[in-house]
């Protein structure tokens, strides 16, 4: 980011501003700038008003940068008449210090020198905004045109432009890198070294390919690809990053600088059961009453079980799919756009193999390791009603040790994600969070099942109450763990443990605790109840989404809200690509505070 917006909006902090304050007050700054302006050049004041108000709507709340060096060129013009260059430089040099675009600027006192009738200039203005309004890729056609004819650095200069502003709209782009990676990779994720480095491309082409299947391949030589790889892989992510396309949400930069919560997400690694799961839709609920499973509860079985309870619904419908909840949550956040891993342990087997090629079709980091056993299952029982019943033989997944998770696995990352099934196996868990609190990891927890909660309360209380920084939990699981069956009284215990407190209430919605903020967010009401597996799993999968990106609780809880709703329309955990498009807009809404619960 320019130099001269960072120390403007150091210069808006030490007033104390939060985001939205420090949004009204350069707002107010800038339209009493151009209201003197427009007073004192233009002749028809109304029509120059609207037009400015027009473009302050589509522009000022994202491109504050731009506008800022768009004043400064407006009031520079006037010393163009005057032919006082010295001045006329200072404004639109200071103009670069808030924004690249600025140079067009500079180079325009020239232009500006040459007689050219007022017609032309018109024909000019109806031209570039025709470019504008129908998104014509005029310039980065322009820029990747000249820095051709230049050649050298300036040509990999404009690849990274075009690729990372002006053409993030026209969908993935891949490089092959040469090394130790020699895939392609979608936009997004460089090799550096022996990892995928996220960082390269922005923009809704995240959600269409990079995390949804394989990505395009650019037809670009490879001998572009190697000039480009080496200065990729030096490249910091910018620091003005969105993985959204337009929207007036707040923008992750400005809420470091305007938030007392500046320790923010970006990559998530979860660790779980790694289990693929059988879902049987029951015509009634006898089966629960034969072998005295608790509606709604998770169990662990042996082999020996699980196959009798799989051979008492034979011929009922059913489906397989990649499961684990963990595994259910790191798979939407990859679909969601955000950077992940996940860390588990499957069989030498059929169903092993599976699991990890599943995990990179979908962008997903594997930390799999593999076990003596065969790779464990989860068979959920769905009841008339959707509620979930679920029996799971654990095998190799039960195997996974703390001496397997090592800090080298945390580098890189930034939260560390549990999924509560895990916190039976003490051992483990206590080793994973220590090895992800001394790399300076985040750890946020679903508590998964109430029945998990009661067999591990004492340890439970004190992992939270030691380690984890993110609690999600249902209203039957905080009950269990808080001994308080008013939700609300529930969420203020556990917030009293760790810096963020999720309660989800069912058709109530969710309620959510930081510090001394309390949100009550509603549920997607129209999404039609089929089957419930997995709708926690989805919930923590939006909210933290949300927190990667450094939106509000609530938009957070929305975007929860709304892949849970998702999901609940399905059985199983795996919805339609269709479904996930309709997402992939309520949550652009939800980023550009249209459409909240």
């Amino acid at each position: 980011m320019e130099k001269g917006f960072l120390v403007y909006l150091a210069l808006m902090k030490s007033f104390g501003f939060n985001y939205f304050m420090f949004v009204f007050f350069s707002v107010f700054i800038d339209v009493l700038l151009v209201d003197r302006f427009i007073q004192r050049f233009c002749p028809n004041y109304a029509l120059a008003m609207l037009l400015f108000v027009y473009v302050y709507c589509n522009a000022e709340i994202n491109l504050q940068r731009n506008m800022k060096s768009i004043v400064l060129f407006l009031y520079s013009l006037q010393y163009v008449e005057q032919k006082k260059i010295i001045p006329f430089m200072a404004l639109n040099l200071l103009g670069l210090t808030f924004h690249f675009s600025a140079i067009f600027y500079i180079l325009s006192y020239w232009l500006f020198r040459i007689p050219i009738g007022r017609s032309v200039y018109i024909i000019l203005v109806l031209l570039l905004n025709a470019v504008y309004f129908f998104k014509i890729n005029l310039l980065g056609d322009l820029i990747t045109l000249v820095a051709g004819w230049v050649g050298g650095k300036a040509e990999v200069v404009a690849e990274i432009y075009t690729n990372s502003s002006i053409t993030r709209e026209a969908g993935v782009s891949a490089v092959r890198c040469p090394g130790n990676h020699s895939g392609t990779y979608p936009a997004g994720r460089v090799a550096v070294g022996n990892r995928p480095y996220h960082g390269f491309a922005y923009g809704r082409s995240l959600h269409r390919s990079a995390h949804g299947g394989a990505a395009q391949r650019d037809d670009r030589s490879e001998q572009r690809a190697d000039r480009l790889c080496p200065l990729l892989a030096c490249r910091q992510p910018r620091p003005d990053y969105r993985p959204w396309s337009g929207g007036s949400g707040a923008h992750p930069l400005y809420l470091t600088l305007f938030s007392n919560n500046t320790d923010f997400m970006k990559r998530v690694i979860g660790i779980g059961n790694a289990l693929t799961d059988m879902l049987v839709n029951l015509k009634t609920d006898k089966v629960l009453d034969t072998f005295n499973l608790p509606k709604g509860s998770m169990s662990l079985v042996d082999a020996a079980l699980q196959t009798e309870i799989s051979k008492s619904v034979a011929g009922l419908p059913y489906s397989l799919s990649l499961g684990g909840s963990a595994g259910n949550t790191i798979r939407a956040m990859a679909r969601l756009g955000c950077d992940v891993g996940f860390i588990g342990k499957v069989g030498t087997d059929k169903t092993g193999d599976f699991f990890i090629q599943a995990l990179e079709n979908l962008g997903i980091e594997p930390f799999i390791f593999r076990g003596k056993e065969r790779s464990g299952r989860c068979v959920s029982l769905i009841s008339p009603d959707g509620e979930r019943t679920m029996v799971t033989f654990l095998g190799a997944a039960l195997e996974l040790s703390a001496a397997e998770v090592t800090s080298a696995i945390f580098e890189g990352y930034d939260c560390l994600y549990i999924e509560g099934y895990l916190v039976q196996d003490h051992e483990l868990i206590a080793g994973a969070v220590r090895t992800a609190k001394a790399c300076g990891l985040k750890v946020a927890i679903d508590l998964a099942s109430f029945n998990v909660v009661e067999a591990n309360l004492e340890f439970l209380r004190s992992l939270i109450q030691d380690y984890v920084d993110i609690v999600f939990a249902n209203e039957d699981e905080a009950k269990a763990f808080t001994g308080e069956g008013e939700p609300l009284n529930a969420l203020q215990m556990l917030s009293e443990l760790c810096e963020l407190a999720v309660v989800k209430v069912g058709i109530k919605g969710a309620l959510i605790k930081r510090g001394s903020e309390v949100v009550h967010v509603g549920i997607m009401a129209a999404a039609k109840r089929v089957d419930t597996t997995g709708a926690g799993d989805l919930y923590a999968a939006g909210f933290l989404s949300g927190l990667c990106e450094g939106l509000t609780l609530r938009q957070c809880g929305t975007i929860g809200a709304i892949v849970a709703g998702k999901v609940i329309e399905v059985v199983g955990t795996t919805f339609s690509e269709e479904a996930w498009q309709h997402a992939f807009q309520l949550v652009e809404k939800v980023r550009s505070e249209k459409y909240l619960f």
